[in-house]
């Protein structure tokens, strides 16, 4: 009886182990973004510069708040590097110790000109605004998926020589 009864106890013990074990697991999350060109001159039109990858941790229950923090790191990213638009280096906040993935883009301002010129055939100049913008990656649906999506207003209708 007593041998039954520390088996079921050894058990018991393991079965809960088990289970604080699965439920501190950590959720990894993607996440992607894009800048978003939309170009007012010459004519109107839009194009974008990505993807930009991402990712984020959490609990395996806290997966809306894992997407919204992997949405506002990314979302800061942006932000941060449209400040420093001329500079000729990335921001510290789009490195992998912020959760950005292999951020490529040195000078923003230089990537963006040649990417709406390209665009609008190479006129003399354009006229655009720049948005940064995320997305979830995965199958995640409803409070998740929403959670994980943003738009933000970097540059508003600036003028980029093309010559």
């Amino acid at each position: 009886m007593r041998k039954t009864i520390a088996i079921s106890i050894i058990v018991l013990l393991t079965f809960m182990l088990v289970s604080v074990a699965f439920a501190k697991k950590k959720y990894r999350m993607k996440h992607q973004g894009y800048y978003i060109l939309q170009i007012q001159s010459p004519k109107l039109m839009e194009t974008k510069i990505g993807p930009i990858n991402a990712h984020s941790g959490c609990g395996k229950k806290a997966k809306k708040k894992c997407a919204e923090r992997g949405k506002d790191r990314m979302l800061k990213c942006f932000s941060k590097h449209a400040e420093g638009l001329t500079k000729n280096y990335a921001p510290l906040e789009c490195t992998k110790k912020h959760g950005i993935d292999d951020y490529k883009i040195i000078n923003l301002h230089k990537t963006i000109k040649k990417t709406a010129c390209r665009k609008a055939g190479n006129p003399k100049s354009v006229v655009l605004s720049v948005y940064g913008k995320t997305s979830f990656v995965g199958s995640a649906r409803g409070k998740v998926a929403k959670a994980s999506q943003g738009k933000k207003l970097l540059i508003k209708n600036k003028k980029f020589n093309c010559r």
